[in-house]
């Protein structure tokens, strides 16, 4: 995966309310059916984060103006896929030039909680669903 094509998926992972970070794993996870590997959200946040597009408050991340207006921009809803968009913003993404940027300070130990997190919670969910015979 090149870098704007990871950093094109963590951007559409990232929701216009603040999330924590299992949440954004969790949505990355629903987009590309992968979980993303630390070093993938420590340079993928560090590059979202310097570019304008994201917003780190604490612990937890969501859209800044610069991420809503990109994606509006790139979305043609209804015809489009998860995959179209993608595609486009990982264009736009790739055309944008910083001349350096710090990986977002993610602890290995912060990114496996946060994956536990969503494991858990992922589980609770399927086994509930599961109970109503809904899967």
């Amino acid at each position: 995966m090149s870098p704007a094509n990871c950093h094109a998926w963590i951007l559409l992972s990232v929701p216009e309310d603040p999330a924590t970070l299992d949440r954004v794993i969790g949505i990355a996870d629903a987009v590309n059916h992968a979980i993303p590997t630390h070093q993938e959200l420590q340079d993928s946040l560090g590059f979202l984060r310097a570019s304008g597009m994201i917003v780190k408050n604490e612990h937890c991340y969501h859209l800044a103006d610069a991420g809503r207006t990109l994606l509006a921009n790139v979305r043609n809803l209804p015809t489009d896929s998860i995959f179209d968009i993608w595609n486009r913003l990982e264009s736009e993404l790739s055309r944008i030039e910083l001349a350096s940027y710090e990986p977002d300070n993610l602890p290995a130990s912060v990114v496996a909680d946060a994956c536990a997190t969503y494991n858990t919670r992922f589980w609770e969910q399927y086994q509930q669903l599961t109970a109503k015979g809904e899967v």
